[in-house]
């Protein structure tokens, strides 16, 4: 079988949202034709750890790790202080980085994975080259090796790069510098990915991608970590409550679950306002609800709303743990920045949600692309993002109504069955034969 040499700096068992992506790409190649060696860092003892998306790797996945500096101080995944003295070095010293750090601050990593690069191209034939963005660094890399050894380059974007309207450059300087770093990798690129149908016009139209237009392949669900939704055990519960009196306190809780990462773009502190002001207002009870909230999410931000004893943060659990998880929900917790995310992609955790059937309490933008999956399937209660008034409302309405139930969801007909990882991931396979034939074509 061909080979591709994928090059990611996100890679399993580091927590991310990319991770998921990546891990899965790398798992399910083989399946679809292609044997897979992984340049990725290696990961941080400070920093979560999933081990069970590396165990879920075929034996034929070969990974290969390079060292990076970042590694030393990396954190990603816990929980992280966002205020008091803790909260504004932490701000301090990203800033920092982000000055000092061209492209990004994992540019330290780039001699180690060029150096390691080389040495697994040496050793064993390859036909291409992927690289999965962001960070930068993962596409300077890869582009470095294609140059190197004329392999054809796939390039896959997870996000936007020196165009991604959010604060993330630390000056207009950085941004004209991500800019050229961007154009160069595109236009050596063989092949450019992305995923949104959104995105892959843009990236299309901005590179003058006309006669070889991005694809999208967009984010989805792992099909065997399907698992029954739990209905019976809040059938149980509900025994002799179907008449649920708001604060009477004869019912268990309304159990909210929120499953990954809280990025400062989101406005979680919106929904935690709207339940403070629901308790102060007497709209419901203490013992009414329960939000849980598993991933980075540190204690300290429910605290500051007075939510202690109703708002739980938990660590983070192994994707292949998170269906367990969201079966043992009443409701499921999703938000989303407005503008960016709502229109260039979506929410990572917006598949593991929808295969549950279960209401989706979803903060998003109403013409988003997450907003129109879940209304699609009939299952999201929607809610502008930053609108208290509007969470509020939502949260009583959903208390006062019988316990919801899950849905039935068939995987296998529309709109999930687009979302598949491993039809995802044969589209995937597809774009890297189209790059080794057209590179072979291009050859004297």
């Amino acid at each position: 079988m061909p080979r591709v040499l994928f090059v990611s700096y996100v890679f399993p068992p580091m927590v991310a949202g990319g991770a998921i992506r990546t891990g899965q790409l790398a798992r399910f190649l083989p399946a679809c034709g292609w044997d897979v060696t992984v340049l990725t860092v290696e990961c941080a003892t400070g920093a979560a750890i999933d081990h069970a998306a590396v165990e879920a790797l075929p034996e034929s996945v070969r990974v290969a790790r390079a060292w990076g500096p970042n590694q030393l101080v990396s954190m990603r995944g816990r929980a992280q202080a966002r205020h008091g003295v803790a909260g504004w070095l932490r701000r301090r010293a990203i800033g920092a980085a982000k000055m000092l750090a061209v492209p990004d601050r994992q540019i330290t990593w780039y001699p180690m994975a060029v150096r390691r690069g080389k040495e697994l191209l040496a050793a064993e034939t390859h036909d291409a080259i992927l690289a999965s963005y962001g960070p930068a660094t993962s596409a300077l890399v890869a582009a470095r090796l294609a140059t190197i050894s004329g392999l054809p380059f796939v390039l896959d974007f997870r996000d936007l790069w020196s165009d991604l309207p959010l604060d993330v450059f630390a000056s207009d300087w950085h941004r004209r510098r991500a800019s050229r770093y961007e154009a160069r990798c595109v236009a050596q690129a063989a092949r450019v990915t992305c995923v949104s149908d959104r995105m892959a016009e843009h990236l299309t139209t901005r590179h003058n991608l006309t006669s070889n237009p991005a694809v999208a392949i967009p984010n989805g669900f792992d099909p065997g970590q399907l698992l029954p939704s739990g209905a019976g055990r809040r059938a149980e519960d509900a025994a002799g409550h179907e008449d649920r009196t708001v604060g009477s306190g004869d019912a268990p809780p309304l159990r909210i679950v929120y499953a990954g990462a809280v990025h400062r773009f989101q406005f979680v502190e919106t929904f935690l306002a709207a339940l403070r002001t629901g308790l102060e207002a007497n709209d419901f009870q203490r013992q009414d609800i329960e939000v849980t909230f598993v991933g980075n999410l540190s204690p300290e931000t429910p605290a500051r709303f007075g939510l202690g004893g109703i708002v739980r943060c938990e660590p983070f659990v192994p994707h292949s743990e998170v269906a367990a998880l969201l079966a043992a929900a009443d409701v499921l917790l999703l938000i989303e920045q407005p503008g960016y995310w709502s229109e260039f992609s979506y929410s990572a955790k917006t598949f593991d949600y929808a295969v549950t059937g279960k209401p989706v309490l979803a903060l998003v933008e109403a013409d988003g692309n997450s907003a129109g999956l879940l209304r699609e399937l009939g299952t999201g209660i929607i809610m502008p993002p930053n609108d208290e008034g509007a969470i509020l409302t939502a949260l009583v309405e959903l208390l006062a109504r019988p316990r919801p139930e899950p849905q039935a969801v068939d995987t296998t007909v529309s709109p999930l069955k687009r979302f598949d990882r491993r039809r995802l991931t044969a589209e995937m396979a597809t774009v890297l034969a189209a790059a080794v034939d057209a590179t072979r074509q291009e050859s004297p």
